[in-house]
């Protein structure tokens, strides 16, 4: 597979001016899919604060962060579709018929993250910097998965191949808009324990979710633009895709 070197990407793509439109024309889609998260994150807050730190509370937390991480992990890839549809057709498709186009490929798409996330962890047991490196490496694998119908490890071993070339401006998107979310979040998030001095603890769960729907939103955001980057380097090479 050839892959165009960061010049020529850069020529043809800027990722962060599409990734800013797309969320302009996209708002009310990335926040109902970012509030879903915070709201069940949220039912955690409080499930902790008001039950406190027994076996009912515990099992709620764990529920609630198995429930929001799949939730998020659904919700990115429904984002992806829709970022697709966008980026290539042109066209604006809702949330839920973005999730219903995964059908078929969801358990596929769930096999290939896992794989992909314990590869990641076992190169991170080494050093810092493999780990950091193989993250970058597959980075398109849900979107080989959703747009090329690939299988679980077929997925990665072309994430790794398209990528190698761009990992370095791939890294400088993802730290920008991560420092971008972690400022506000931060600012936000230090008003929780200020909250609990006072004794207004009941409201530090709600301003953890405005701080988790910063998050989440800049997370999608980012998802949406790895698509968009994922697309213009396929056309590049000539990959048909799966996009209707």
């Amino acid at each position: 597979m050839e892959v165009m070197n960061n010049n020529e990407f850069s020529k043809e793509f800027k990722i962060g001016e599409q990734t800013k439109e797309f969320f302009n024309q996209n708002m009310n889609t990335l926040l109902k899919a970012s509030a879903i998260v915070a709201f069940i994150r949220l039912i955690q807050d409080l499930a902790i604060y008001t039950i406190g730190d027994t076996s009912l509370g515990g099992g709620i937390a764990i529920i609630t962060l198995i429930a929001s991480s799949l939730a998020l992990f659904f919700l990115g890839l429904s984002i992806k579709v829709i970022a697709g549809n966008w980026y290539l057709n042109k066209t604006n498709i809702e949330l839920k018929q973005a999730y219903d186009s995964l059908n078929g490929k969801k358990l596929t798409l769930f096999i290939s993250s896992t794989i992909k996330g314990i590869k990641i962890g076992l190169w991170s047991l080494l050093f810092v910097i493999p780990g950091i490196y193989k993250t970058f490496s597959y980075i398109f694998n849900e979107d080989f998965v959703i747009f090329n119908d690939a299988k679980a490890t077929e997925a990665i071993k072309l994430s790794k191949e398209l990528s190698k070339k761009n990992i370095f401006e791939i890294f400088i998107y993802y730290l920008a808009l991560t420092i971008l979310a972690f400022i506000p979040a931060f600012i936000i998030k230090i008003l929780v324990p200020i909250f609990i001095m006072m004794g207004l603890g009941i409201i530090a769960p709600f301003i953890s979710f405005v701080s988790n729907m910063i998050m989440y939103l800049v997370a999608l955001s980012i998802m949406s633009g790895i698509t968009m980057k994922f697309i213009d380097l396929t056309q590049k090479i000539g990959l048909e895709l799966n996009i209707k």
